[in-house]
């Protein structure tokens, strides 16, 4: 068996795994970054890929609340992972929060009301932002 974990786990994360599944008594190999093993499963699959000339492939991870990149080479049966990035504290929820901040000054300055100072028009201005969100990932704009 060959887990895959985050990237930016640190070495006594990646041992801790290691030590938890010895004692539940499975046999793991190997412990791989999820995102090699996302250019690993894209890798498999691509049959176009040259003998000679590499083609990159940027893969991006973005979760709640944690972001990772990575840069993968691809040659007929190989990848060479060629940079990796991540940031913890950077995720959807930011972008979230940057639109319901955004559009609580657009109606401050437009309606002179500020909806900062009531949680209940937050909540729902976080939650119409990020359904925003949602639906400008399938298309170009929203009204």
């Amino acid at each position: 068996m060959v887990l895959s974990v985050p990237g930016f786990w640190l070495e006594r994360q990646r041992r801790a795994l290691m030590d938890a599944t010895k004692i539940a008594g499975l046999n793991c190999l190997a412990l791989i970054n999820d995102g090699t093993a996302t250019a690993l499963q894209y890798g498999i699959y691509k049959t176009n890929l040259s003998e000679k000339d590499p083609i990159k492939v940027m893969f991006i991870d973005m979760g709640s609340n944690h972001t990772q990149v990575n840069v993968v080479e691809f040659l007929k049966g190989q990848l060479r992972v060629v940079a990796f990035a991540s940031d913890r504290n950077l995720g959807g929820n930011n972008f979230d929060q940057a639109l319901a901040d955004h559009f609580a000054k657009e109606i401050k300055n437009k309606y002179k009301i500020d909806v900062t100072t009531n949680k209940r028009a937050m909540i729902r201005l976080s939650s119409a932002a990020e359904k925003l969100k949602k639906m400008l990932n399938s298309v170009p704009e929203v009204r």
